[in-house]
């Protein structure tokens, strides 16, 4: 498929004053005059051609550049856009092209965003819209051409570094805001609430379809050294390790898992999968399983090992609130030692 990217002319200040793209730039250039004449629109571009057509002046429509293949398009689009705004253009492009609400200026991203807030919440709180926007959705992925466009196109951001980049730290600033938390908690839980869900996860989590492919996908991912390492850097840092004894010494995580540590059902169902998994890994493949000990005895006792153990508990063991959980558990231990020496007195 090629695109096109386009130039607006003005004839006034004998510069290019829009660019865009298009697989139909002739077409385009009529829907520009035509939402102009009409007032369909107040964007920038609009209000520049209502006014050469109130003089009766049109735009004039150049062909910058043909790109062949619709994924390269965005990037020419903006090396154009860039290239105008260097060179001193007038144009009325309110953002850096590619499709994307990337504003040149902030301001208007600003209008942009709250604008498309307001939409979207009147949006979802109408059934009927949604429904006719679901239809919509299906009946366009019914559509190979589209659906592969559409396929094309997310392979492609996702290839960049700064889109996957942006797309990474906007999702991590979303989940970290106390409002979206305690949304998704909600929504957890009533669907979790609901038997039928309930019984329909837990049979395919129990599913050994579910376990083989989740097997498969930890193992290609650990068989992957760059991803392995990413994973290992990852996890096992010191910053890693903080967090996540920090997050455990809460009083209402505490509370939860001593509570479910202690609940016999739970005490049954751990023992009894456990037990179920290693009779079944011993019957399906005995000698990986005495090489899986054997390695790990090994791996125990190896000097590299043994330091690095002895480091990480050094590094815990000098944290001040492991000291001080320790104090408390020597105090507690004491108070009971000497309140059953005297009951037995």
């Amino acid at each position: 498929m090629t695109v096109y990217i386009y130039g607006l002319f003005c004839p006034v200040v004998g510069k290019i004053r829009y660019i865009g793209k298009s697989v139909n730039p002739e077409k385009r250039y009529y829907q520009h005059l035509s939402d102009s004449r009409l007032s369909r629109f107040d964007f920038h571009v609009s209000r520049w051609i209502r006014k050469l057509l109130l003089v009766n002046l049109k735009p004039k429509l150049i062909i910058l550049e043909k790109v062949s293949g619709w994924e390269k398009w965005q990037d020419v689009e903006k090396r154009w856009i860039r290239s105008a705004n260097l060179n001193n253009w007038p144009l009325t492009n309110l953002t850096k092209g590619g499709d994307g609400p990337f504003f040149l200026n902030e301001e208007d991203d600003r209008r942009y965003r709250e604008s498309v807030s307001v939409f979207m919440k009147d949006f979802w709180n109408s059934p009927e819209k949604r429904e006719e926007l679901s239809k919509r959705s299906l009946n366009m992925w019914a559509d190979p051409e589209i659906r592969e466009r559409i396929i094309s196109a997310n392979q492609e951001a996702r290839s960049r570094p700064e889109i996957r980049e942006r797309f990474l730290t906007a999702n991590k600033e979303a989940q970290a805001r106390p409002e979206v938390k305690k949304k998704r908690s909600v929504q957890f839980k009533a669907m979790w609430e609901d038997d039928e869900y309930r019984s329909k996860k837990l049979d395919q989590l129990k599913s050994d379809e579910f376990r083989e492919e989740r097997s498969k996908n930890i193992r290609a991912r650990w068989d992957d050294p760059q991803a392995r390492q990413k994973l290992i850097d990852g996890r096992w840092t010191e910053e890693k390790r903080w967090e996540q004894s920090e997050r455990a010494a809460s009083p209402e995580r505490a509370a939860k898992s001593k509570a479910r540590r202690n609940d016999p059902d739970v005490k049954a169902r751990q023992a009894a999968s456990m037990r179920a998994n290693w009779a079944k890994r011993k019957a399906e493949d005995p000698e990986g399983v005495a090489r899986m000990i054997e390695s790990i005895k090994a791996a125990n006792d190896l000097p590299e090992t043994k330091a690095k153990a002895i480091a990480r508990r050094k590094t815990t063991m000098a944290r001040p609130d492991i000291k001080q959980k320790k104090a408390d558990s020597l105090k507690a231990m004491w108070v009971r030692r000497k309140a059953a020496k005297d009951a037995a007195d």
